[in-house]
């Protein structure tokens, strides 16, 4: 995996003028963190709901999030989305673009 100072590094690289696929992509990480934001605001409407109701105990839920099982699958799991996610600039495809020569002239 890449040193923090390479991925910084690399992600300054995403301003490049003219990159038109970079900024198409980046429109498409904005759209889904604001997706992202609208499922987080139901899931809070959701608990706030549940816990008026007495049906969920906040303190247990707060309980479980802290537990070593949670706390490792947190753990596992941000790590594979951040590699997921980074991966195109961090470990970009090493395989020669030949489209151009598949395309009949």
């Amino acid at each position: 995996m890449a040193s923090d100072a390479t991925l910084v590094a690399q992600l300054a690289k995403l301003d490049a003028p003219g990159d038109a696929d970079t900024g198409r992509l980046l429109g498409m990480v904005v759209a889904l963190a604001g997706e992202l934001f609208v499922v987080k605001a139901q899931l809070e409407r959701l608990t706030r709901a549940l816990d008026a109701s007495g049906v969920l105990d906040t303190a247990r839920l707060a309980a479980a999030g802290e537990s070593e099982g949670m706390q490792a699958w947190l753990a596992t799991e941000e790590l594979a989305l951040t590699r997921a996610v980074l991966r195109q600039w961090t470990a970009p495809d090493i395989a020669v673009n030949v489209a151009d020569r598949m395309l009949e002239p």
